[in-house]
């Protein structure tokens, strides 16, 4: 029998005190591992506590691949850690994705002329692409057939081939939760006293398109949603292991407002008969204030603490003044 190669999944989180469990990394592993092959062929390691990255790269034991989840809070370290790692294992295949990859083939190029340790990019929603990328490595298919990533390519003049975009995922509850199947259990019982909170999303997509928000872009317009059931056992997790603070990764909490205000119950419910979680940090939806504060109100009364916002896009007098048009005083 073949030992299986090894993939990390790395995400750096924001850099602060809060060690939140890694939601998008336990969401790509959760999905890599329905896959027979992939459980057959790899073992998926996840790595999101900050630390001297030479002990990070050294801990690593002769990594197949290693994939890194990139923001803007985390970016500069994830490039200095993806360069090592790189440096110690060139024959690793270095993969980049999240929010900061390039879509436009000219930002494309620069990102790999200008990081020659990067091997693929993954553009968009991750859990297919990453699977289709251990897939074909197993299967002995090119990058070239796993849609929604740029990747190197000698055959290409520029030096990389931009692969058709990847469909969003229409049935977002095809993904198992990591809080569910054992992923976010193993990380706790390695990394538990450390562990502050975690990442936590009901649903994904904005029907907004500010410009100057990653969420706003046209592919993302439509929202998806996790069933309820599972929201709640995954809230029910939290409880058990004493999760003191949850960080909402929705675009719009509130906008579903009926849903949003049963879970937002579920969610002080917890609280108030085990004292967690005890810390709710959300991204309330735009336009609706008084639903905000009714639902962060259910939240207060639970003894959940919350921040209430509220949308603004600009002060300058000029951009209101269009924006009404022409009806400003």
């Amino acid at each position: 029998m073949v030992s299986s190669k090894n993939v990390y999944i790395v995400d750096l989180g924001t850099g602060t005190n809060r060690n939140l469990l890694p939601l998008g990394a336990g969401y790509i592993a959760s999905y890599a591992k329905t896959f027979t092959q992939i459980r057959e062929n790899f073992k998926i390691h996840i790595h999101f506590l900050r630390q001297d990255p030479q002990v990070m790269v050294s801990s690593f034991q002769d990594p197949s691949i290693v994939a890194f989840s990139c923001y803007i809070w985390n970016f500069q370290a994830t490039i200095h850690l993806a360069r090592l790692v790189k440096e110690h294992f060139p024959k690793a295949l270095i993969v980049l994705g999240g929010a900061s990859v390039p879509k436009r083939p000219e930002r494309i190029k620069f990102f790999f002329d200008q990081y020659p340790f990067l091997d693929v990019l993954v553009q968009g929603e991750g859990e297919y692409t990453f699977a289709d990328i251990l897939l074909s490595q197993i299967e002995g298919r090119d990058f070239a057939t796993v849609n929604g990533i740029a990747c190197r390519s000698l055959q290409n003049k520029d030096g990389f081939t931009i692969t058709s975009p990847r469909a969003r995922i229409p049935d977002l509850n095809v993904i198992p939760s990591p809080f569910l199947d054992g992923t976010f259990d193993l990380l706790m019982k390695d990394y538990g006293p450390h562990v502050t909170g975690t990442v936590w999303e009901t649903n994904r997509g904005c029907p907004f398109s500010c410009t100057f928000c990653d969420w706003g872009g046209a592919d993302v317009v439509k929202i998806s949603k996790f069933a309820e059931e599972r929201l709640t056992l995954e809230l029910q997790w939290m409880s058990r292991n004493r999760i003191f603070y949850i960080y909402g990764a929705d675009a719009n909490f509130g906008i579903f407002y009926e849903r949003d205000l049963a879970i937002a119950q579920k969610l002080a419910e917890l609280c108030t008969n085990t004292g967690f979680p005890k810390f709710l940090m959300i991204n309330w939806t735009k336009n609706s204030h008084e639903r905000i504060v009714a639902i962060a109100d259910i939240l207060r009364q639970g003894g959940v603490q919350t921040n209430v916002t509220l949308a603004v896009q600009s002060f300058n007098y000029e951009t209101l003044y269009l924006a009404d048009a022409g009806n400003a005083p």
